[in-house]
């Protein structure tokens, strides 16, 4: 009878620690996500300061596609910056007068990379996104993590085909991805 008894805790601990050890897995994940967020977010503000819009636009509104860690995130980040003068919206990609205020897409998704692509009668529009691969599908600006840093990738081709011009100290921090396929590291 002892045994068992000694049987029985010993699993319930062990069922304990296993059903508990997701939960603080899950914490340590989420606070994670926020902090690298963080650090793409501010990241975003920096780059205004190294890209040009054409015909003189200015950063004004960055629109995202749906609501995510990166966009909460940005969005605080934004109101701590109110000399920016940048604000952040969140707007349907189906909806074109939305479409049509926005000069920077905060996109989650490569199918809303196409979908933004394929509607030609926008103005200026930088394209940033953080999934791999964004850049050389067509984003301009893709902010990818690599081990403990956030590094930029920068599809240069698409950038300056839509006219905008990037400082060359922020295309030497980056990895420039062409249209082509040809890679500078």
């Amino acid at each position: 009878m002892k045994s068992r008894g000694v049987f029985a805790v010993a699993w319930l601990s062990l069922a304990a620690t296993l059903w508990v050890t997701p939960v603080d897995v899950y914490s340590l994940d989420v606070e994670q996500e926020r902090e690298d967020s963080r650090v793409k977010a501010l990241f975003i503000t920096h780059l205004f300061s190294f890209i040009s819009w054409p015909d003189g636009h200015q950063a004004e509104r960055i629109c995202a596609t749906q609501t995510s860690t990166l966009s909460e995130v940005l969005e605080e980040v934004l109101a701590t910056k109110p000399g920016l003068k940048v604000t952040l919206s969140v707007v349907s990609g189906e909806d074109r007068s939305a479409l049509a205020t926005c000069n920077i897409w905060l996109l989650e998704d490569v199918d809303d990379l196409i979908r933004l692509q394929t509607n030609r009668s926008l103005g200026p529009v930088l394209t940033i996104g953080d999934q791999q691969g964004f850049a050389e599908r067509g984003g301009m600006i893709e902010l990818a993590r690599r081990s403990s840093r956030v590094t930029l990738i920068i599809n240069r081709d698409h950038a300056e085909a839509a006219g905008f011009s990037i400082s060359s100290k922020l295309l030497r921090l980056a990895r420039i991805v062409r249209t082509s396929g040809a890679r500078n590291e």
